[in-house]
C-alpha cells in the first residue's frame, strides 16, 4: 500500500456537496483526516448524521431548490450528481448540468477554489467511434464529440463546459469507474447478473485490461485538487488506479467469492449491446437492466493517461489496483 502525503500544517475550510454518497462520503473523511473543516452537503439525514459525529458540519438540502451556504470557506469540492443511467434528461438537466451552473457562479463570485468532480464517460462517444484512439492512453486534451453514449455522460459533458465558463480557474476531475465499499452502479447489478444467471460469457480469448478508480483514489485526487493553489488558468485531470484491471479475471474472482458458476452462455458482445440498446426504453422505466455502457465496460479496453495529475499534483494511489481489488472482494458480502 502506499503512502499519502503529508498532512497540511495549514488547514482549509471546504464545502463538500454530495457528501453523504458515495465519492463524497470519502472525500469529507480523507479531508477531516488531514485537519481540514469540512461543511459536508447532501440529502441523506442518516448519513449527515454519521459525518457530524466524525466532526463535519452538516447542511442537508436539495441543491435544486436550497442555496449552499458558502460564507466562509476557501474551497468548494462539488461531488453531487445523478450518477445512475437510468434517470431522465429532464432529471439530469437539474442535478448535473443546472446546479453545477449555479454553483460555479457563487464560488466565481465569492472567489472560492472550485473542484468539480466530472466522469471520464464525456470520452465515451468519441472513443466509439473512432476505435484507434483506444491503442493508447486517453488524454485529457481529447476533443468531445457528441453524440454521447448516455444521456448521463452528456450532462456531464454540458455540466463540464457551464464549470469553464463560470469558474474559468476551476479544476475538474475525471475519474473512471468508481468502485469500492458502498458502490451503488458496478458491482450491486453485476452481483444480481451473476447470481440470477444472466450475464453471458462476454470474454474473447484475449482479457480486456481497463482502467477503474477505487473511491479511496478518486476521494485523495479531489483532496490533493482542493488542496493545490486555485491555478491560473483551469485544469482537467484523468483520475485512476493508474494500473489496468484485468476484468474477466476479476469476475471470475468474484463468483468464487459469491459460489456462483462462472458465465457460460458464449454470447458475441456486439449483440449483447444491440439488445441492451433495443430494450433500453424498457429498462428505463424499471430502473435496472442492462445499458449499454455497462457492456462495453466488461468488453472494451479503455486506459486513460494520468500524466498529468501525477506531475502537477502528485498524485499516487492510496491503494494500488491489486490491493483495491482484494479489498473490495474481500467486502463483497461481508457488510465491511
Amino acid at each position: 500500500m502506499s503512502t499519502a502525503h503529508p498532512v497540511l500544517s495549514t488547514s482549509r475550510h471546504i464545502v463538500v456537496t454530495g457528501a453523504t454518497g458515495f465519492l463524497g462520503g470519502e472525500i469529507v473523511r480523507q479531508l477531516l483526516a488531514r485537519g481540514h473543516r469540512v461543511t459536508a452537503s447532501g440529502r441523506d439525514a442518516a448519513r449527515g448524521a454519521e459525518l457530524f459525529a466524525q466532526g463535519a458540519h452538516f447542511v442537508p438540502g436539495d441543491l435544486t431548490r436550497d442555496p449552499l451556504p458558502l460564507a466562509g470557506a476557501d474551497v468548494l469540492i462539488h461531488s453531487a450528481a445523478l450518477s445512475t443511467l437510468w434517470g431522465t434528461e429532464r432529471a439530469y438537466q437539474r442535478h448535473n448540468v443546472q446546479v453545477s451552473a449555479q454553483l460555479a457562479r457563487q464560488a466565481w463570485e465569492q472567489k472560492l477554489h472550485l473542484v468539480f468532480i466530472s466522469s471520464s464517460s464525456v470520452y465515451n462517444g468519441t472513443l466509439w467511434r473512432r476505435r484507434n484512439l483506444l491503442k493508447a492512453p486517453v488524454p485529457e486534451s481529447l476533443v468531445l464529440q457528441g453524440p454521447h453514449d448516455s444521456a448521463y455522460a452528456r450532462s456531464k459533458a454540458q455540466a463540464e463546459a457551464e464549470v469553464r465558463i463560470h469558474h474559468p480557474q476551476a479544476i475538474i476531475l475525471r475519474p473512471r469507474g468508481l468502485y469500492g465499499r458502498g458502490d451503488p452502479s458496478i458491482l450491486p447489478p453485476l452481483i444480481r447478473a451473476l447470481r440470477r444467471g444472466r450475464l453471458p460469457h462476454l470474454w474473447s480469448a484475449s482479457e480486456v485490461y481497463t482502467d477503474l478508480t477505487h473511491v479511496k483514489n478518486a476521494a485523495y485526487a479531489a483532496v490533493l485538487a482542493a488542496e493545490a493553489p486555485m491555478p491560473e488558468v483551469g485544469a482537467i485531470y484523468n483520475v485512476t488506479d493508474t494500473q489496468p484491471t484485468a476484468v474477466w479475471q476479476t469476475i471470475r474472482a468474484l463468483c468464487e467469492r459469491l459460489g456462483v458458476p462462472l458465465p457460460a452462455r458464449r454470447i458475441d458482445p456486439a449483440l449483447v449491446e444491440a439488445m441492451a440498446r433495443l430494450t433500453r426504453p424498457l429498462a428505463a422505466l424499471r430502473g435496472e437492466g442492462l445499458h449499454p455502457a455497462a457492456v462495453r465496460l466488461l468488453t472494451r479496453p479503455v486506459r486513460l493517461d494520468t500524466t498529468s495529475i501525477e506531475r502537477e499534483l502528485d498524485y499516487r494511489p492510496l491503494l494500488t489496483a491489486p490491493e483495491a481489488l482484494a479489498l473490495t472482494l474481500a467486502q463483497v458480502g461481508s457488510g465491511a
